[in-house]
């Protein structure tokens, strides 16, 4: 597969199963088994079945409208990750340590100035967030700035929790740091040099 195929509109889940070399090779020799992993898919309601071993693809199997666009949602945390260590690598950030304020210095003060990008990274940013993100990311003008202006509910550092609101900061930091906003640095720094063509943010 040299694409990737995301949608930001549609309720759906991607199944993506990366397997054990052991049990990859049950797979391999049971035909019956493979079967049983691909009607399990398809009754969950899946969208894709994408079995890896070893870099190579065993299963790619899609249910429904055949290679439909397929919304990721929290997946794309992990390429967001990926492309602040594609600013490392290009220098344009020297650190995970580097505070946030490095890039809104309006952060330089109280606990925000604490911050750093790794904590916005791991979830232990402390900032205020809500269980249902979308009640309040989704309706907001702009996600960055709702991200300045909440307030925190922990001390940085001290407690993990998931937090949408700072992921989207970290979309902030990749505009700031490379002057492109972060979707077109993704395409250029990451999905062109892997032939990825087929997305939507």
């Amino acid at each position: 597969m040299n694409k990737m195929i995301i949608k930001s509109c549609s309720t759906i889940l991607l199944l993506l199963l990366f397997l054990s070399s052991d049990y990859a090779q049950q797979i391999e020799s049971s035909d019956e088994l493979l079967k049983r992993i691909i009607e399990k898919s398809e009754q969950s309601n899946s969208d894709a079945l994408l079995i890896y071993k070893e870099g190579e693809i065993l299963v790619e199997s899609y249910f429904g409208e055949k290679e439909k666009p397929v919304e990721t949602m929290s997946v794309l945390k992990s390429i967001v990750s990926i492309a602040i260590g594609r600013l490392q690598t290009l220098q344009k950030l020297d650190s995970l340590d580097t505070p946030v304020y490095h890039f809104f210095p309006e952060w330089n003060q109280g606990l925000k100035k604490n911050i750093t990008v790794l904590h916005l990274l791991n979830h232990t940013s402390g900032i205020q967030n809500v269980p249902n993100a979308g009640a309040e990311i989704y309706p907001a003008p702009d996600a960055i700035q709702l991200a300045l202006s909440a307030d925190l509910s922990d001390p940085p550092g001290e407690k993990f929790s998931y937090n949408n609101k700072a992921v989207n900061l970290l979309a902030g930091i990749i505009e700031k740091a490379s002057g492109l906003r972060m979707d077109k640095f993704i395409e250029e720094k990451l999905f062109k040099p892997m032939e990825i063509t087929q997305f939507k943010w």
